[in-house]
């Protein structure tokens, strides 16, 4: 079996993992925090509602603590990390996004390298606090791509922000969550899997990913990453006549 055979199958069961059962039962948050920041993590007051209201079973992923108080760990267990750096390899692929979707592809020969840096919302954000009831956090992302193309290297780069889900009933044995991010992305030229004979093939369009992050509860700050890598003209918004490009691939992340 060959090494992009063996990463597609082991992408598909990471990301059919989580999908395996969703946690329904959302907090019922009836105070707001105010934060502050330090180079460490983030740090509210009031972050926690009462027990009535709010159970251990509910808190998110990186839950943001108050240091000194009655409610907060006396060790610093999930707290939500401001910062990360990911790093992740792929394959091309020529099928569509959702072929990708539906695991219905095949990977060609051409190599995605990326190094990406990302910041997290503050809790007290105006933005987050509006879908806090919706979602874990909300991410901003910046990715530089190296693209083997057949026809010579190809440098990209993907400013974007990101949504994350991680209540996952199972986060007390394994930290899941799902991501889906939307931006713009850049590249030094063309890439050949998105000519198709059309004078309009432009070289920025639309930035898609799709992603599914692991880590151990004990290490949080260490995760195992399965994430799709997409690029189109939007059905016309960006009048491009690019066929698109997908890359699924796998990487770490660390985050700090």
């Amino acid at each position: 079996m060959k090494r992009y055979q063996l990463s597609a199958i082991i992408f598909h069961a990471l990301l059919l993992f989580p999908l395996a059962s969703v946690h329904a039962n959302l907090p019922v948050v009836e105070e707001h925090s105010i934060c502050s920041s330090s180079l460490k993590f983030w740090s509210c007051s009031n972050a926690y509602p009462s027990s009535a209201t709010y159970s251990s079973a509910d808190k998110p992923l990186y839950t943001p603590v108050t240091h000194g108080s009655s409610l907060a760990p006396s060790k610093p267990v999930g707290i939500e990390l401001p910062w990360a750096v990911t790093g992740y390899w792929g394959r091309m692929t020529n099928d569509t996004l959702g072929d990708v979707v539906g695991f219905r592809y095949t990977l060609n020969e051409e190599t995605l390298y990326s190094l990406e840096l990302t910041y997290v919302l503050r809790p007290d954000n105006v933005v987050r606090r509006f879908f806090q009831r919706l979602l874990s956090t909300i991410e901003l992302n910046l990715n530089v791509t190296y693209r083997d193309d057949p026809q010579g290297p190809i440098y990209e780069v993907n400013p974007y922000f990101s949504v994350r889900w991680s209540n996952f009933p199972w986060k007390n044995y394994l930290l899941t969550s799902i991501a889906i991010g939307e931006g713009i992305s850049y590249d030094s030229r063309v890439p050949t899997v998105e000519l198709n004979d059309d004078d309009r093939a432009k070289r920025l369009l639309n930035f898609l990913m799709w992603e599914v992050a692991f880590a151990l509860p004990k290490y949080p700050n260490f995760e195992f990453v399965a994430r799709a890598h997409h690029r189109s003209g939007a059905y016309g918004v960006y009048n491009a006549g690019n066929s698109g490009s997908t890359a699924v691939g796998l990487g770490v992340r660390y985050r700090f």
